[in-house]
């Protein structure tokens, strides 16, 4: 598939770069065709990388990602045109954050009762807006999404699977981008405390008290044991259910994701977690 990522930040090169590595075609997009940046990273990543323009990229993509920063966000989106962008997937990871005196804040024009995911899906009203991947560092990108649009929800949830996360929520519509971009303020002080961007907000959820588990839920008739533990909690896999129906000409990963454009596969943490899981896959 072709992408355009626009912006030439640390996390358009990690996005683009990404893309690339799972076999796309890929265009980064600057304000200015000339962008040292895109060029330089166009020549590092081969024959299917390519750079332009905000509206380069926007034709070339047939999804289009934007990385560019957040309080700039729509002026580079009316550089790449509407219509350029009508009918296609636009999935959003900036925030709108002003950084002052040692400390961020929301742009007031996106706070309160909207917020930047809202006013772009706003300004491109025949495009399919995804927020998703702005609350977390450039080289730990999580993943929550919120949108408006269930098909763009689930297939932007098959390529964040590809991109190795297991773990996915639909937190709900594209108004859930007010809480996840104060969320993103938050990771930048935590930043700041580590020195480091190999860390992650994780979601626990509770679920049955007896037993104390780890559990996996919806498609499944059950789960089984695995004999292994997890913070003292046993480890459950899931027994399929047949009778739950899986969407024709898709793949299991897909089939995880469930077909109604929810998240099927609930987990209590990341990482260890995740691991323990594929470990005994």
């Amino acid at each position: 598939m072709k992408y355009g990522v626009s912006g030439t930040g640390d996390v358009g090169h990690v996005i683009a770069s990404k893309l690339i590595d799972l076999g796309h075609e890929v265009m980064m997009g600057a304000r200015s065709a000339s962008s040292e940046k895109a060029q330089k990273w166009a020549e590092e990543h081969g024959s299917h990388a390519y750079y332009g323009t905000f509206e380069d990229a926007a034709k070339f993509g047939e999804r289009v990602f934007n990385c560019t920063q957040g309080i700039h966000a729509i002026e580079a989106l009316e550089l790449a045109g509407k219509d350029h962008l009508n009918g296609k997937i636009l999935i959003d990871t900036s925030n709108p954050f002003h950084y002052e005196d040692g400390h961020i804040s929301l742009d007031p024009k996106y706070s309160g009762n909207t917020s930047l995911g809202e006013e772009i899906q706003k300004f491109l009203p025949e495009t399919r807006v995804v927020k998703t991947l702005n609350y977390i560092g450039s080289s730990m990108m999580d993943f929550n999404y919120d949108d408006n649009d269930s098909d763009a929800k689930r297939e932007t949830a098959i390529l964040l699977y590809d991109f190795g996360w297991r773990d996915l929520l639909d937190i709900g519509d594209i108004s859930m981008s007010r809480y996840t971009e104060m969320l993103g303020a938050f990771w930048v002080p935590l930043y700041k405390k580590f020195n480091s961007m190999k860390w992650g907000f994780a979601l626990s959820r509770n679920f049955e008290k007896t037993p104390e588990k780890i559990a996996l839920s919806r498609g499944y008739l059950g789960e089984k044991p695995t004999g292994k533990k997890w913070h003292g909690h046993e480890i459950y896999i899931p027994i399929p259910n047949p009778a739950h129906k899986q969407p024709e000409g898709i793949d299991m990963k897909q089939y995880i994701l469930d077909g109604d454009g929810t998240n099927n596969i609930c987990t209590d943490l990341q990482g260890d977690m995740t691991k323990a899981l594929n470990d005994e896959n």
